[in-house]
């Protein structure tokens, strides 16, 4: 046990490891060596440990001991690998990035700040700018029993600090019952609109929402029924409380015999009695006028103040509204508009040149560009430039109009591309 990479400290007496310099030999030889000069030479690095250095090593080297005497630890399960409970527990502290991936930086940066490159080196671990211990093991590309040992501690002092029941939860949750006591759901019913926010303290919680109207947030779920979720908070109540609240105070004029009955406060019984909507559903559910009367401004003036509470409250029609403005074509600048004019004197020019030409040619949008000696250019140029595609469109030749003014010089033309 005391040669564990890692153990400063011996378990069971509590007192600091010295290194031996005793040379090893065969068991059958007699080779005795004196064991105070042997292990007193010079003292090991290790030995100023401060009283938190020492607390925390004497914690890793009992965490060491019992990872070989297959001790019970939340980190042992049958079904899954310890690395999966490292990964699910960081989702769970706010490590998480998306719906894959883990803030690989912030759990490098707490994992030094924790331990302290100073302890760490007592512990044989270098710290540098290419130190990626910890993420490695993450990413299952190092199995070190040290760092084992080290993630866990981290992310138990993690969890003490913001409170947090590790559950090891999975990323998606769900689908779950709703706990709507005034709800008449079948049996099978679950809600599938759960989704994972962060507190301000960095830990994870869920928010679901029902299509009952009733809202809440939960952090973990029964451990007998992984369907029945633990509320937490309750952020909306929907008809069925109104409904209830209504029915009570019929029965029994009384809002705070309401607010008993219901386990709530006085101040929301009377709004589930008048049916009136808190500020964060107002937010929610934006009132239909307001959302009119921001569109028309937003239209009008491109208000700034507009544009903000239509991204916030009616996104997907500001969404629609910047589609069809990329969809739209673009206003034309002043040079745009010079070069337009002139693009459409040139393709008028060249037309009554090639009006002239014997034999006759159908005058068609290629032999006009071919004529002004850029094809290429003024076919893709076109699309942007609203006189000169008129003025095209106005010389161009349909097949009856060719052939009506080929008959007419009663002259053998040439079909165009012979």
């Amino acid at each position: 046990m005391h040669q564990l990479s890692g153990v400063l400290l011996c378990t069971e007496h509590e007192e600091l490891l010295v290194s031996s310099h005793a040379p090893s030999s065969p068991s059958m030889l007699e080779d005795l060596h004196d064991a105070t000069a042997a292990s007193g030479l010079e003292p090991p690095e290790s030995a100023a440990l401060t009283e938190r250095e020492r607390h925390l090593a004497l914690d890793i080297a009992r965490r060491c001991q019992g990872l070989f005497t297959s001790a019970s630890s939340k980190w042992v399960h049958l079904f899954a690998h310890p690395v999966e409970l490292y990964r699910r527990a960081a989702v769970e502290l706010g490590y998480d990035l998306g719906t894959r991936r883990l803030n690989a930086k912030e759990i490098l940066h707490d994992f030094c700040e924790f331990y302290g490159a100073a302890f760490l080196s007592k512990l044989g671990i270098i710290i540098s700018s290419r130190y990626r211990q910890p993420l490695e093991l993450l990413n299952r590309r190092l199995d070190h029993p040290l760092i084992h040992v080290l993630m866990q501690r981290l992310l138990e002092q993690r969890a003490e600090e913001t409170n947090t029941d590790l559950q090891f939860t999975r990323k998606q949750i769900g689908p779950i019952r709703c706990p709507n006591p005034y709800a008449a759901h079948p049996e099978d019913f679950r809600i599938e609109n759960v989704a994972r926010k962060k507190s301000p303290d960095g830990s994870a919680y869920l928010v679901a929402n029902c299509t009952c109207g009733y809202g809440f947030t939960f952090r973990r779920t029964d451990d007998r029924d992984p369907a029945i979720p633990i509320v937490q908070s309750r952020v909306r109540f929907g008809e069925t409380f109104e409904r209830e609240a209504r029915r009570l105070y019929c029965n029994t004029p009384s809002v705070p015999f309401v607010a008993k009955m219901m386990d709530v406060s006085i101040h929301l019984a009377r709004r589930l009695i008048r049916g009136q909507k808190s500020k964060r559903e107002n937010k929610r559910d934006p009132d239909p006028t307001r959302i009119a009367k921001l569109r028309a401004e937003w239209k009008a003036s491109k208000s700034a103040a507009a544009s903000k509470a239509l991204w916030r409250n009616d996104r997907a029609w500001m969404l629609e509204q910047k589609k069809e403005e990329k969809a739209a074509p673009r206003k034309a600048s002043r040079g745009n508009l010079e070069e337009d004019a002139t693009i459409a004197n040139e393709i008028r020019a060249a037309a009554a040149v090639l009006l002239s030409t014997m034999p006759p040619r159908r005058i068609t949008n290629h032999a006009v560009c071919r004529q002004l000696g850029r094809t290429k250019t003024l076919l893709n140029k076109l699309p942007r430039l609203p006189l000169s595609r008129a003025e095209m469109s106005k010389v161009t030749e349909s097949l009856a109009e060719w052939n009506a003014r080929r008959n007419a010089t009663g002259i053998d033309a040439p079909f165009p591309g012979d």
